[in-house]
């Protein structure tokens, strides 16, 4: 099974950027393109590597209007399904994740880091007429899309890819959380049931307003039996006067 990896990178995770990139080399079965897309110009650019704009990806209808999430976030998972650089299969990474131990890629198994469920995931999934399957979160940073199936998916439930992002502009609140790698699962899981499956991962989550590359660094080697890593950079809240 052939595939590519594509990976949305905001200015924030540029850290981890390159130790993304560099721990592909884990998975076991993976020999397609990098696409790098970002909003800025990386900087350290790997030459296997594709670097495209954010610029260069076409939402149809009108640009992105995000409520409460911040731009990066919800444009990012349009872009990911409606991106035209990759092959038919492409493994998405989100930029601040590290795979730190080998793993194989399968079609239709999905990883899955942790056994809860975000309600405010579930209304959205809910409200596209899919079933969400008790205590299964897709959200694990990582996972295998298929182009046709993202195409079958956004004319059954959106009409078209513009339907799309009017409804994640409409949808989108403080209790109603619009999730791409939710939205998937949950689709294959209800159509492709007879090639879906399900591998639990160990991953290990670390919040902080930034990182220094000797942290991510340590970060890495203390904790060697996690399957994936995740830095995210948070900014401190605005204290409340």
């Amino acid at each position: 099974m052939d595939f590519d990896c594509f990976i949305c990178c905001a200015k924030k995770d540029e850290p981890m950027l390159n130790h993304c990139i560099d721990s592909l080399k884990h998975i076991r079965n993976f020999k397609g393109k990098v696409y790098v897309c970002s909003n800025f110009e990386v900087r350290h650019k790997l030459p296997h590597v594709v670097y495209v704009r954010d610029e260069e990806i076409d939402l149809p209808g009108r640009s992105v209007k995000v409520l409460r999430y911040g731009k990066g976030w919800l444009k990012q998972q349009l872009f990911k399904l409606l991106q035209p650089f990759t092959g038919d299969l492409f493994l998405v990474i989100d930029a601040d994740t590290i795979i730190n131990r080998p793993i194989s890629i399968s079609y239709g198994e999905f990883l899955i880091s942790v056994d809860f469920e975000y309600p405010v995931f579930r209304k959205v999934i809910e409200h596209m007429g899919l079933d969400p399957a008790p205590g299964v979160n897709y959200i694990s940073e990582i996972m295998l899309f298929d182009r046709n199936i993202i195409g079958e998916l956004i004319s059954n439930l959106f009409g078209n890819a513009k339907g799309l992002i009017d409804f994640v502009e409409r949808e989108t609140s403080d209790y109603w959380v619009f999730s791409e790698f939710e939205t998937y699962g949950h689709y294959f899981a209800k159509y492709y049931g007879h090639l879906h499956s399900i591998k639990k991962i160990n991953s290990y989550q670390v919040e902080q307003e930034q990182f220094q590359l000797s942290e991510i660094e340590a970060i890495i080697a203390g904790h060697p039996s996690a399957d994936v890593i995740s830095c995210h950079c948070r900014p401190q809240a605005a204290p409340v006067n």
